[in-house]
């Protein structure tokens, strides 16, 4: 079987796993490590950009960012610890003197420009980032930051206003099977959620995205997967382009690709609804 042939193999068997499946998980939140370590660090993803606080050593800097990053995902935020794009805020962390003598990790989330959205301070005990305590302790501590910073961050989304341009979902290339049309429904989704409205075809003021896998073999039964958007106004011109691209594990994209398409769409979501944002308004 030919390099080409093969990677199509693959998404083919994934597409056809899905038989009946209802809505994409949200979000995806998989056991298993292996599937998920891949969507983390999809090139040029908005959503917010967890450092690792300042004050805590290593390991467990790098640990607490991805706990945090996952509290985050939990609570219906796009999440990650990988390098972000110039629509991504950061949230930063460090730990602090309290009152009384304790400690204390603060929180802030600062905007692309540099400007804070929202601010938080949570009283710890400094054995919580001990490298040899239970790193339960350390979860609970993520969930709490998590829970009290997700309305920042989810209303920071990049929400779309109702006068913004309807969008029309092109049918995406170059997937072979059914699997083109798992990544349709997971962006229908996702846009949906960023409040984009939907058009059953193009016309009018309608923008059309359209959007293309390429794929290709790589040792060691990876795949490079790369997905490319255009977002096309009404007059043709070319508003704006998104990519994402990573290589995954070729086992990986075989048996998750709903979640895999639900994870690039959540993402291209998120950039998509900053392009429609930008759109001219009517004339009042």
């Amino acid at each position: 079987m030919s390099c080409s042939s093969r990677a199509a193999a693959l998404l083919i068997t994934a597409a056809l796993a899905l038989g009946g499946c209802g809505n994409l998980p949200r979000p995806f939140q998989p056991d298993d490590k292996e599937v998920e370590n891949p969507l983390l660090v999809m090139a040029d993803r908005a959503g917010v950009v967890v450092h690792r606080p300042i004050g805590v050593p290593e390991p467990v800097d790098e640990e607490f960012a991805e706990e945090l990053a996952r509290a985050l995902r939990a609570r219906d935020v796009v999440a990650h610890t990988a390098e972000g794009n110039s629509a991504s805020p950061t949230l930063n962390a460090w730990l602090a003197p309290g009152p009384r003598g304790a400690t204390t990790l603060r929180l802030e989330i600062a905007a692309p420009d540099g400007s804070a959205i929202g601010a938080h301070a949570i009283e710890i005990d400094p054995r919580d980032f001990a490298p040899d305590v239970d790193p339960r302790r350390r979860r609970v501590v993520a969930a709490g930051a998590a829970e009290a910073l997700a309305g920042y961050l989810r209303q920071d989304a990049g929400l779309v206003p109702a006068d913004a341009p309807p969008v029309y979902i092109d049918r995406v290339a170059g997937a072979p099977g059914d699997s083109g049309r798992v990544l349709e429904r997971a962006l229908d989704h996702s846009l949906r959620r960023a409040r984009v409205t939907l058009a059953e075809g193009p016309g009018g003021r309608t923008l059309t995205v359209a959007g293309r896998i390429v794929f290709e073999e790589r040792p060691k039964d990876m795949v490079a997967l790369a997905v490319d958007w255009q977002v096309v106004g009404a007059n043709g011109a070319v508003m704006g382009s998104l990519r994402q691209h990573n290589e995954i594990p070729a086992s990986v994209l075989t048996r998750a690709w709903p979640e895999i398409a639900g994870a690039i769409a959540e993402n291209a979501a998120e950039g998509i609804a900053e392009i429609v944002n930008r759109a001219p308004r009517p004339a009042k």
